[in-house]
């Protein structure tokens, strides 16, 4: 267990979250007005070295954070299918953009490889001339 403290502030510095000594902690909120929050993570008790990972959402990804609103069946049969494409194109953009980063990362691999074949051919060339 570390001895962090974590605090979420709105902008106008009113708390949202605090959490203190925990191990793994997860926490999400739909920021309800525009304005700098503050997140804080302070281990003044503590000299230890700890990894902090957060994802903030924008826009976009409202749909998976949206408050569900008891409407008519008509309506909600239509918020379903939006909730249903919106999370199907955010799935879409998620693969698109993991593609991407395996395709440029096997590209440098690549290169990479490459260039220390030719620098081996070299060496060893090199090496017999000697």
């Amino acid at each position: 267990m570390t001895n962090i403290l974590t605090k979420v502030d709105d902008h106008t510095k009113k708390l949202l979250h605090k959490v203190h000594q925990v191990e793994y902690h997860s926490f999400g909120f739909n920021a309800e007005a525009t304005g700098s929050y503050t997140y804080c993570f302070s281990n003044a008790m503590s000299h230890d070295v700890v990894d902090v990972t957060f994802t903030v959402h924008g826009p976009d990804e409202q749909s998976k954070f949206r408050i569900k609103v008891e409407k008519t069946d008509e309506t909600a049969l239509e918020n379903e299918v939006e909730t249903e494409l919106n999370f199907l194109a955010d799935e879409i953009n998620n693969y698109r953009d993991e593609a991407s980063y395996i395709i440029e990362r096997d590209r440098r691999h690549r290169q990479t490889a490459e260039s220390t074949k030719s620098r081996v051919l070299w060496w060893s060339l090199t090496q017999t001339a000697i």
